[in-house]
């Protein structure tokens, strides 16, 4: 649905991050508010619903099924645009398993499990910017339409209440490269929400030494006293170490508890000074 523009105004302001002009849209009466604010080094794009607003999913009859479209638009970006401009997206299940690079705009990945953080950077690298949610996180998107990818609330949602918003932030970086494109919006974003780096800091996790049998790990899908590749299961994605009834062996050998309590042992006689553990 297209809306119709009743009012535009302008102002300026200062925050946490300094001064700021703003370009604020009103659409329908003031149903649906949409507003640029300018920083020297970045660009929030924000949107609103003063009044609240039902019906807002693609798809009453099944709104999961539109999940990875947006049934708002704000900002908005010509997806065939010419540009040379690379870009490096993350995305995915766990936000980096999918990570995907390329040239312009046309190849961005969208929806549930495509929007993530993307950096756009010049050909040179001297010019970076990030674009991200700045809020609602899980309730932000982007997805394609009509020659253009869209940034907003995913399709699924059903109705927003009064008062609620949601935004997105384009950091923008001059000091060369991707990856201080990446820590300089990091930083924006801890600023905003009042965190810092110190608890990864402090993770235990980074801190010590564990074990875990995580996807990728030896004993992730066998157990000790089974050649690898031998596991035979009429159910591969349930046969897990929480699940090892759903497993079938080609062979003799151990089950995962077992297998973990060697593990243990074996530390212990060799000295390894795991801290933690973790059962994947």
């Amino acid at each position: 649905m297209k809306l119709c523009r009743s009012a535009q105004t302008t102002g300026t302001g200062a925050d946490i991050f300094g001064e700021f002009k703003t370009t604020t849209l009103s659409w329908d009466s003031g149903a649906f508010i949409t507003e640029f604010k300018v920083y020297p080094e970045m660009v929030v794009f924000e949107q609103r619903f003063p009044k609240g607003v039902k019906g807002t999913t693609l798809n009453e009859s099944d709104p999961y099924k539109v999940r990875d479209d947006v049934s708002t638009a704000f900002p908005s970006f010509l997806a065939n645009a010419t540009t040379d401009a690379g870009f490096l997206a993350f995305s995915g299940d766990m936000t980096g398993s999918g990570a995907k690079h390329g040239t312009g705009l046309g190849d961005v990945p969208t929806g549930v499990t495509g929007f993530g953080p993307t950096c756009f950077f010049s050909k040179d690298l001297k010019d970076s910017a990030v674009l991200s949610s700045y809020s609602q996180f899980m309730a932000a998107s982007n997805g394609k339409r009509e020659g253009a990818i869209a940034y907003g609330a995913q399709a699924s949602i059903t109705e927003f209440p009064a008062g609620y918003s949601l935004s997105f932030v384009l950091a923008v970086s001059r000091n060369g490269g991707v990856n201080m494109a990446f820590e300089e919006w990091g930083t924006k974003l801890l600023r905003k929400y009042g965190k810092s780096r110190e608890n990864s800091w402090r993770d235990y996790s980074l801190n010590y030494l564990g074990y875990s049998t995580d996807n990728g790990a030896f004993y992730y899908y066998q157990t000790e006293g089974h050649t690898g590749g031998k596991r035979i299961s009429e159910q591969e994605d349930t046969c897990t170490p929480q699940n090892t009834k759903a497993c079938k062996w080609a062979g003799p050998g151990k089950d995962y508890q077992e297998t973990l309590i060697d593990v243990s042992e074996y530390a212990k006689q060799q000295k390894i000074p795991y801290k933690y553990g973790s059962l994947l």
